[in-house]
């Protein structure tokens, strides 16, 4: 979901991970689209709108998969620009809507992780804030639904919205779970050696037990919440088992989430 241009860029970043061409002519358009945005940003032209959650974490993908060293700057301002439209219960959504919505959420949060990966510096309080809402608007039944209504800090779990409740949702939020608290190193360092030749720019070298140490301090919760909230998860998606309909099932969505 997103304009023509953000869709090259997805294209071309699916088409750079398969073949790692940096000559091919649909990555070289994908360049040309993602830094399309990058001048808005520069030029104050950019306003988020309905589908920047979903435009600008495809263009941090595909740049920090490119070339993280040659792209810093543009990362790092494009990780700026995306945590400045954070709400302030801490998630992401519709800039006209009040609550965090989980799919958006889900590509914030991949961006995030890729930018921590590409060694961009990150505002881990904002990251720590949206890892927070993830885990406060799971629905006690284990799922997740699409727009999070937030209880606030320290009132637990409460009822969330069913009415587009689904194992989607459900897969999509345990993501987010996964990966925002890997970014605090919950599940010790997943950075791994750059020094093979042949592996993408983007990996960093391996990371020391104190640098790990640090990180997971600044997390908002610890890995036990982390694995309670998928076990939770896991008991929703045992009783509601996915079936292809023959209507949109979202089922694309379920592959990749």
């Amino acid at each position: 979901y997103g304009g023509g241009d953000a869709q090259v860029v997805l294209a071309a970043y699916a088409h750079y991970k398969a073949e790692y061409n940096p000559d091919a002519p649909l990555v070289k358009l994908g360049i040309k689209n993602a830094m399309q945005y990058v001048d808005m940003i520069k030029s104050g032209k950019f306003t988020p709108g309905q589908r920047s959650m979903y435009e600008l974490p495809v263009v941090i993908l595909f740049l920090a998969e490119l070339d993280p060293q040659t792209y810093a700057a543009d990362l790092k301002l494009l990780g700026d620009t995306l945590f400045s439209t954070q709400k302030g219960h801490g998630g992401f959504g519709y800039p006209d809507f009040k609550t965090g919505d989980i799919s958006q959420v889900q590509y914030v949060t991949l961006a995030s992780w890729t930018l921590d990966r590409a060694g961009v510096d990150l505002p881990l309080d904002r990251v720590a804030s949206m890892l927070g809402w993830v885990m406060r608007v799971q629905d006690p039944s284990g799922a997740w639904p699409y727009q999070g209504e937030d209880p606030g800090p320290g009132r637990g779990l409460v009822v969330q919205p069913h009415e587009e409740m689904s194992v989607t949702m459900a897969l999509a939020g345990a993501s987010c779970a996964l990966i925002g608290s890997d970014v605090f190193r919950l599940w010790n360092s997943s950075i791994v050696g750059s020094g093979i030749e042949g592996l993408p720019k983007s990996l960093k070298p391996v990371e020391t037990s104190t640098i790990v140490q640090a990180r997971r301090k600044k997390s908002p919760v610890k890995s036990e919440v982390v694995l309670a909230s998928l076990k939770r998860m896991e008991g929703y998606r045992a009783s509601h088992a996915f079936k292809r309909g023959n209507q949109a099932d979202w089922y694309y969505y379920y592959l990749y989430t």
